[in-house]
């Protein structure tokens, strides 16, 4: 039988969309973090940003299961070679992750600021402001904005690292740094969900001059298996009505 070019190019897809090693019974796996509202183990749907990545992939018949860990094991593990993950989520793009993660397209939207507080707040119009600053908090293995972060590198802005957004919180509320770096709606749900932060919402608040609006990705691993199903993801997001839904769940 002769060979037609269109049958070959319905073979390869076929191919690429095809249930891969990890992918047993349409069931995918990722790896997370606890970073309410966008994602979280006890927050509804593990939150939206879970919520509307499981919708994409069920869109193209896939479950995506997700297991979540402290931010540094997260990437951890989801960037490990020999673990189920396929990548993790979500992530900042940030050209030095280019080697070891492969970007989906966009999934949705953080504002990320500075938090600061309210009997003493920060003058600030640009990062050489912030480096007349004692220290900057940060959380450990974050992506912020590219320029932060090279001036953090540089050792021009002094790092003061937490382990988790909450705990940076805490440290802002007992002066011990005069400024934090935080997506505004997850400092916003820190202050309405935990006992103690609550105690002290009413000392601290969001500075009005944002930082960057940063996209938020999916990392997947720069395997063969983690590319194909990157174009999966990306061909579910771009179905017909799908981004509309993303875009105007992220307003």
């Amino acid at each position: 039988m002769k060979t037609t070019k269109k049958s070959m190019l319905i073979a390869v897809v076929i191919i690429c969309l095809t249930p891969l090693s990890q992918a047993t019974d349409n069931e995918i796996y990722m790896a997370s973090l606890d970073w309410p509202p966008y994602t979280g183990e006890d927050l509804p749907n593990q939150g939206h940003v879970i919520k509307h990545a499981k919708k994409v992939f069920s869109a193209m018949g896939y479950t995506l299961k997700v297991d979540f860990f402290p931010w540094a094991r997260a990437v951890k593990m989801g960037l490990d070679p020999k673990s189920k993950y396929l990548g993790y989520l979500p992530e900042y793009f940030d050209q030095s992750l280019t080697e070891k993660c492969a970007f989906s397209d966009s999934i949705g939207f953080s504002p990320l600021g500075f938090a600061q507080r309210k009997d003493n707040p920060i003058e600030w119009q640009n990062l050489n402001d912030i480096a007349q600053l004692k220290s900057v908090g940060v959380v450990r293995g974050y992506v912020n904005s590219p320029g932060l972060d090279a001036r953090i590198a540089s050792g021009n802005i002094n790092a003061d690292e937490a382990v988790s957004d909450a705990e940076n919180i805490k440290k802002l509320s007992r002066m011990r740094v005069p400024i934090i770096v935080i997506d505004e709606q997850v400092f916003e749900y820190w202050l309405s969900h935990d006992e103690e932060l609550m105690a002290v919402k009413d000392s601290v608040e969001m500075h009005p001059n944002l930082l960057d609006k940063k996209s938020l990705y999916l990392c997947f691993k720069k395997n063969e298996e983690g590319l194909a199903f990157k174009d999966i993801f990306n061909a579910g997001l771009n179905k017909q009505g799908m981004k509309r839904f993303m875009q105007e769940s992220f307003r």
